[in-house]
């Protein structure tokens, strides 16, 4: 079939109208596609960016995990120290305490003996004198 001329201008005319809208379709196509890879991008380096920091407080939590079980050794050995000493403590008072108590008791029958011995003669002289007229 022929066209005429005019028909042929508005044909081709058409055919750039449409093949300007098909590469504007195809940019927009194409800026849609570049833009789902950088969302995509986007939410992988967020993704990323989230699991190094929970990596990050995972090793934080297991460092202060072994400080604090390191402390709590170091409290008990100390607590375990404080407490032998104490005891070495309690027993030297208590041994300490024995040998006064046996040291006075030793003094007790010693003054005792003094005062029986002073006092037999301090007897026997109320004895004479009561015994004289």
């Amino acid at each position: 079939m022929l066209t005429s001329p005019r028909s042929r201008k508005g044909s081709e005319e058409g055919e750039s109208a449409l093949g300007a809208a098909e590469s504007s379709v195809q940019v927009t196509e194409v800026s849609v596609v570049k833009r789902k890879p950088f969302i995509s991008s986007l939410a992988q380096s967020s993704r990323e960016y989230e699991q190094r920091q929970v990596e990050e407080l995972a090793q934080v939590s297991v460092t202060v995990h072994h400080s604090t079980a390191e402390q709590m050794r170091l409290l008990y050995a100390q607590q375990q120290s404080t407490a032998k000493q104490t005891e070495e403590y309690l027993q030297q008072q208590y041994d300490n305490r024995l040998a006064l108590y046996a040291k006075n008791e030793a003094i007790s029958e010693r003054l005792e003996g003094q005062q029986k011995s002073l006092f037999k003669p301090f007897e026997m002289l109320s004895g004479a004198i009561e015994a004289s007229p």
